[in-house]
């Protein structure tokens, strides 16, 4: 995955959160935290591979319908996942050598690169998700800071704008005076 964009919903009723992020080769890998940061379903579609892993089912494989070779309806969206084995080790081989060679701080591909390593060696993938991100209070914490400070800069501007309104009257006036004067001097003849 090379040049990731990321982002965030906000905190819903329970606290839970999506985390994206788009690679710009066509890669898109889905977090769902809840309100602890901590993971409990990634989805990864990866070209034609698609992998879902979640703290109860552990890693599933299978791939997106329009890449099927099946007849029935081509709803974007919707996968076909391999059943007889759960997961397909060439899938996983594949997503494996895509994220191989990540090693940035971003936790939630990289808790999703672990899940993959530890499927490649027949390890069991089902465990409790890893905090990846900040929980749902200081998301919402922050979000409230930040909108205070949209706020606050909204005010700051208003004033700055209502100084300048003042300076360019004062301006205006000062000129206007100094016109004036000018105009009565010329007139009476100095």
């Amino acid at each position: 995955m090379c040049r990731v964009r990321a982002g965030e919903s906000l905190p819903d009723a329970n606290g839970h959160r999506i985390l994206w992020h788009r690679g710009a080769k066509g890669a898109d890998l889905t977090t769902y935290v809840d309100g602890n940061g901590v993971v409990f379903r990634q989805e990864l579609q990866l070209f034609d591979d698609y992998f879902v892993w979640d703290t109860h089912a552990g890693l599933r494989t299978g791939l997106p319908v329009e890449a099927a070779e099946s007849s029935g309806a081509r709803v974007q969206g919707d996968y076909i996942f391999d059943v007889a084995d759960k997961i397909r080790v060439e899938r996983v081989q594949r997503a494996h050598q895509a994220l191989k060679n990540y090693s940035e701080a971003d936790k939630s591909i990289r808790h999703f690169k672990h899940i993959v390593e530890q499927a490649l060696v027949g390890a069991e993938t089902k465990s409790s998700g890893d905090a990846v991100t900040r929980n749902a209070d200081t998301v919402r914490y922050d979000n409230y800071m930040s909108q205070s400070q949209r706020i606050r800069l909204d005010e700051v501007n208003a004033r700055l704008n209502r100084h300048r309104r003042r300076q360019m009257l004062w301006g205006a006036a000062v000129g206007l005076a100094l016109a004036a004067m000018a105009g009565l001097v010329l007139w009476r003849g100095f």
